[in-house]
């Protein structure tokens, strides 16, 4: 049927000339996981096993002759971040070549509580629209909107209907928020605050079924650690399921999604730009719209190749909101925030002469994703992580020598970041542990064992 590089996005494909209208249809699907950007991810390496198959929602559904193929909306807040900014790109799929004309798009916003809100531009009066693909935008000013963060996910709703005169074509919800993020010197601001980061990295993950059917737990995830204190999640090493990101948006929880790729070196063989600006591209465009979503991150822990370079650029090109890292030191600086993990403290004492923010990507490690047998070593064997990432410096020796706080990881970290003026946050390795049992039996998938079936 086709072919795509998208890792962990949806991918749509056409079925009308298959389906045998007025009967029962069945839908068998045949799937080859052998594309370089799923190489390029490792995703297989870091699981211990073959992770082909589909491991996520498969839907089947109708539209419309003429039907929104694309929707951007973004809807932030004006430098004052007082008045809010609404806007709405709609490309329109028409593919029965004909001219419509009395095209319209209306724009119905709801506040959080239901009512309705008055703004600028309800209604675009689009004119007659020719044969093919035509983009709709519509730009709209909201008068002092709440305001969404993770204290106060205020969401709104946004009511989009496509009309050919009186006539109701399609129509389309989203939940909006009114946020803005931005880079401010060595500092990040969400609404005109300071922000500072305070999470874990987070993998799709259950012990029963692997990297397979884990939508189910991503509002008690999101749930636990809010209750935790934590208002921040990296989405380690690829774009979460949807349901995780509906999750933040309602909650109430900052999310770093992450481009699918991880170790990847040097090596920029210009034949590989499409296995990274492809995956990279649907990510944005399927994260795009959803509040909590507030930085970009291009890979983990893999070299600044010419690959990313581009990515990077990508990344502004479509969606110049979100400020942008890189789960590594990015010589060149073309991201926005710098990332560093396992540093020894003082973390200010790195990348000196780096302007940036810095954040911690990853730090600390009470739990990790190897995958030990919990029968025999509940955990036990993670103490190896105290002070791994410096073994002969100070806090290394005595994290050594004493009870185990992580590797160069002192007491007192938080409250170091909450003072600095530079670290932003960092991202505890991680939200959860990463043992899994395989489907015959109950033995946990190990560094080298292949699950099969999962």
């Amino acid at each position: 049927m086709g072919q795509s590089e998208n890792l962990f996005t949806p991918v749509e494909w056409e079925l009308t000339d298959q389906v045998r209208f007025g009967e029962s249809n069945r839908l068998d699907l045949e799937l080859t996981v052998d594309t370089l950007s799923e190489q390029l991810s490792h995703s297989c390496g870091y699981a211990f096993h073959n992770l082909g198959g589909i491991d996520r929602s498969v839907h089947l559904f109708a539209l419309p002759a003429v039907h929104v193929r694309a929707l951007r909306v973004d809807a932030g807040l004006n430098q004052a971040c007082k008045d809010g900014e609404l806007s709405v790109e709609a490309t329109l799929d028409n593919p029965l070549y004909q001219t419509l004309a009395d095209l319209s798009l209306e724009a119905v916003l709801m506040a959080p509580n239901g009512v309705t809100v008055s703004h600028s531009t309800p209604r675009l009066e689009a004119g007659p629209v020719g044969p093919g693909a035509t983009t709709l935008r519509l730009v709209s000013s909201v008068p002092r909107p709440a305001q969404w963060s993770a204290e106060k996910p205020n969401l709104y709703r946004l009511r989009l209907k496509l009309r050919q005169g009186d006539r109701l074509l399609e129509r389309v919800e989203r939940s909006v928020d009114f946020r803005r993020v931005e880079v401010r010197g060595s500092q990040l601001y969400l609404n005109g605050r300071r922000l500072k980061l305070a999470g874990a990295c987070r993998h799709e993950i259950d012990p029963l079924t692997g990297r397979a059917d884990t939508a189910r737990h991503a509002e008690g995830d999101v749930k636990l650690l809010k209750a935790a204190s934590l208002n921040y999640l990296r989405t380690a090493h690829y774009p979460p399921t949807k349901e995780l990101l509906d999750a933040a948006d309602r909650l109430g929880m900052y999310l770093e999604v992450e481009a699918p790729f991880c170790w990847v070196g040097n090596d920029a063989d210009p034949s590989h730009l499409g296995a990274v600006l492809t995956p990279t591209s649907a990510m944005v465009d399927y994260a795009q719209s959803h509040p909590s979503v507030i930085v970009w991150s291009l890979a983990n822990e893999s070299q600044f190749n010419p690959l990313f370079e581009a990515s990077a650029q990508l990344c502004k090109q479509l969606d110049p909101t979100r400020p942008t890292t890189f789960n590594n030191p990015d010589p060149k600086r073309l991201c926005d925030i710098a990332n560093l993990h396992y540093p020894p403290m003082p973390y200010e004492d790195h990348l000196k002469e780096d302007p940036r923010p810095m954040f911690l990507g990853e730090y600390f490690f009470p739990v990790c994703h190897e995958q030990t047998d919990v029968g025999l070593d509940p955990g036990l064997r993670e103490l190896w992580g105290a002070g791994h990432s410096a073994p002969d410096s100070e806090w290394g020796r005595k994290c050594a020598e004493g009870p185990f706080y992580g590797p160069g990881t002192p007491p007192g970290t938080w409250s170091y970041m909450v003072r600095s003026n530079r670290v932003i946050g960092g991202a505890i390795w991680a939200a959860l542990d990463e043992p899994f049992f395989c489907p015959a039996g109950s033995t946990p998938a190990t560094p080298g064992t292949m699950a099969s079936g999962d």
